[in-house]
């Protein structure tokens, strides 16, 4: 264990570090500069890094201060992928917020990484409208998804037959007749697989855009009945999906707590 800073022989307590992407490994502080700090790190193996999940999540452009909960909660779900989609109902001056064109979100992706032990974060794309999303056709920041649409590069869907999303899809929504299943009881396949879910923005679907779900085959479920704001809805069910595609493990409870789309 290197020594502190004017503290020479004194063993430091290390910390876990992470390099994006990359391994997990530990550091002790070396030196502490006028604008810098130096870490001596050790990468041995002691942590595996996990996999992002193959689950894909679509959802309805929010607030920004809803899009940062967002990002940096799915970010420590470690999901595959985040699509955010200039929805009929979405509020067209949030995709010109300083959040996406400052490059603030990655920070949020970040911190979401970090509270999970992630170094592995999900890719992020934009998209001009739901039939767009749907086509796979978007762009890293939402201003490029309006002016210059483009097959999304790497695709990190799983889809077959030029469809970029995984077979395994739903939507949530509830129509409020009691029609609605619950996500909990909607059919899923046994084992470890590719799934999406999409989440309206803050004031929902449109009609039309519930159409073009259900002929793109997206099954619509509704997450909690409990919630009196369609502008909540509990990650502890996007958790519960997760947990389907990853197998026996055990996801960190404290992150369910994701607030901004349809339920």
């Amino acid at each position: 264990t290197a020594p502190g800073p004017g503290d020479a022989g004194t063993p430091q307590q290390p910390i876990a570090v992470g390099v994006v992407g990359g391994p997990v490994g530990e550091a002790v502080l070396h030196a502490v500069g006028d604008d810098s700090i130096t870490l001596v790190c050790d990468w041995a193996p002691k942590v595996s890094v996990p996999q992002l999940l193959p689950v894909d999540v679509l959802v309805g452009l929010a607030r920004p201060e809803t899009c940062r909960k967002v990002l940096r909660e799915l970010s420590a779900l470690g999901v595959r992928s985040v699509t955010f989609v200039l929805c009929t109902l979405s509020e067209r001056s949030y995709s010109t917020s300083k959040l996406w064109r400052d490059g603030e979100w990655v920070r949020h992706l970040s911190l979401g990484a970090e509270q999970a032990f992630r170094t592995r974060l999900p890719a992020v794309h934009h998209c001009s409208s739901l039939r767009r999303a749907l086509a796979g056709l978007g762009a890293a920041s939402p201003l490029l998804a309006r002016s210059t649409p483009a097959p999304l590069r790497p695709l990190p869907f799983a889809g077959l037959n030029n469809d970029p999303w995984p077979a395994t899809r739903f939507y949530c929504h509830d129509t409020g007749d009691g029609s609605t299943p619950s996500l909990f009881s909607a059919p899923l396949p046994a084992g470890p697989g590719d799934a999406a879910i999409a989440f309206g923005p803050e004031r929902g679907w449109s009609a039309e855009e519930v159409n073009v779900l259900e002929t793109a085959g997206w099954t619509a479920a509704h997450m909690v009945r409990a919630l009196t704001r369609a502008s909540l809805f509990g990650a502890f069910s996007l958790t519960s999906l997760c947990a389907t595609f990853q197998g026996p493990q055990i996801f960190r409870t404290e992150t369910a707590s994701v607030v901004g789309a349809s339920v």
